[in-house]
């Protein structure tokens, strides 16, 4: 489920911002398209023309992060230094981490964390150095590290993960 137009809207930005807004005040709640709409000031018409369900909203939202963020995971050479593409990606979190931490803190939580596992498997898989399963256990501990991150304010310093991360493949690369 995409948005049905062009995200870049004022309609669309608007509603954007209104939905994340609204998760912020009622992460667990229910969201209306009501809700949405009156925060946007649009109609439901208008919102309905532009998206076909909230959780369309959601994936604008991090349709728009993932393809900033793939800017880095293409530089990313699993074979060599990985250093400073991973710490631009994850600069790159934190700099949008108050978006990607309300959407965590929501119940909207599974789809991000889905998003980010996928947007480090996509990279590492590349490197046909791990097993199948070993890859799955690196991908999700990598993920689940970069979604607690971000959960938590991002406060840990990026040299650190990138060095757990960094020991971890060279650990399983080993096995």
């Amino acid at each position: 489920m995409r948005s049905i137009t062009v995200p870049t809207s004022p309609a669309a930005r608007r509603i954007k911002d209104a939905y994340l807004k609204l998760l912020e005040r009622f992460p667990y709640g229910p969201i209306t398209v009501t809700q949405i709409a009156q925060q946007a000031k649009v109609t439901r018409v208008t919102f309905y023309r532009l998206y076909e369900t909230q959780e369309a909203v959601l994936l604008d939202i991090l349709d728009e992060f993932t393809e900033s963020n793939q800017v880095y995971m293409d530089e990313l050479d699993p074979s060599g230094r990985y250093d400073i593409p991973v710490r631009q990606m994850l600069e790159h979190h934190r700099r949008n981490m108050p978006m990607l931490r309300t959407v965590l803190l929501s119940s909207m939580a599974p789809v991000l964390e889905r998003r980010i596992e996928n947007g480090v498997r996509n990279p590492v898989s590349s490197a046909n150095v791990l097993s199948n399963m070993m890859l799955s256990f690196y991908v999700a501990g990598v993920s689940k590290v970069i979604c607690d991150w971000i959960r938590g304010g991002c406060t840990e310093c990026i040299d650190e993960l990138i060095k757990f991360f960094r020991d971890s493949s060279a650990m399983l690369s080993h096995t």
